[in-house]
């Protein structure tokens, strides 16, 4: 039986490693979508009067025409602040998902709708007692998004889609970036006590889920890598012995 010498089967390898290297370019090709979802960081609800406590992260919003000594607020709007710090690459598409344990929607169909914020961020997570102007700011601004409430709206979770001014904004945020939230009805409608994500809190569901353009990743066969390291090793060896000087193994044979 015949054995090769190393610096044959050095040359072998070597000669093959170009084809198998255009084996690996034809490899299987994985799309791979870019989605994150991201929890929100904090939320909070603010009463026309302009209350808001800090460490009440629940996020009812509410709009009232006859209010009472126990439902005194006209209305209710509330905000979700989020950390695009860990977002690489441009945003496509964005989706805003909450929880809704409890909703109750009388008379007229009302709108959720969701806004840009003015407001600095620290200023807006802090407690308050008359900061009306930044109730006003959760219901004003750039309209990002709504989603219609009305008498057939259940208990859940309510998720809609953000508009292009939402997705401007999010693609130009590289850290925290805040949404505001109200109730609405058309003009001359009255509305009596209704409400959305009832009994919320910091435990509940708040999330901001984006989408990104696709990437293409090409998978190499494994058998490509395993022979392109061998006869990788192997031209090494052969240029280790010639730079000390050693002269390269001879074929020999063994004849039994």
């Amino acid at each position: 039986m015949r054995f090769l010498s190393r610096s044959f089967v050095a040359m072998l390898l070597t000669l093959a490693t170009p084809s198998l290297l255009a084996n690996r370019a034809c490899a299987d090709v994985v799309i791979i979508p870019l989605n994150i979802v991201l929890d929100a960081v904090d939320s909070g609800w603010y009463g026309d009067n302009g209350f808001h406590d800090s460490t009440n992260e629940g996020f009812l919003t509410s709009i009232n025409d006859f209010p009472t000594d126990d439902w005194p607020h006209v209305n209710l709007r509330n905000f979700f602040v989020f950390d695009l710090s860990s977002v690489n690459g441009p945003i496509t598409s964005a989706a805003l998902r909450l929880e809704n344990p409890i909703g109750l929607v009388n008379g007229a169909p009302a709108l959720y709708e969701l806004f840009d914020v003015s407001t600095p961020i620290d200023v807006l997570t802090s407690s308050h007692m008359f900061a009306t102007d930044i109730h006003d700011d959760l219901g004003d601004g750039a309209l990002l998004g709504s989603i219609l409430a009305d008498g057939t709206f259940s208990p859940g979770f309510a998720e809609f889609t953000l508009n292009a001014d939402a997705l401007s904004i999010l693609n130009a945020s590289s850290g925290l970036v805040a949404f505001g939230g109200r109730l609405t009805v058309e003009t001359g409608e009255t509305v009596p006590q209704s409400a959305l994500f009832g009994m919320t809190s910091s435990s509940s569901v708040r999330q901001l889920i984006l989408t990104g353009p696709t990437n293409a990743a090409a998978v190499p066969e494994p058998s490509a890598l395993l022979f392109s390291a061998v006869g990788a090793a192997a031209l090494g060896l052969r240029r280790r012995r010639a730079a000390l000087g050693q002269p390269p193994a001879t074929a020999t044979a063994s004849v039994r």
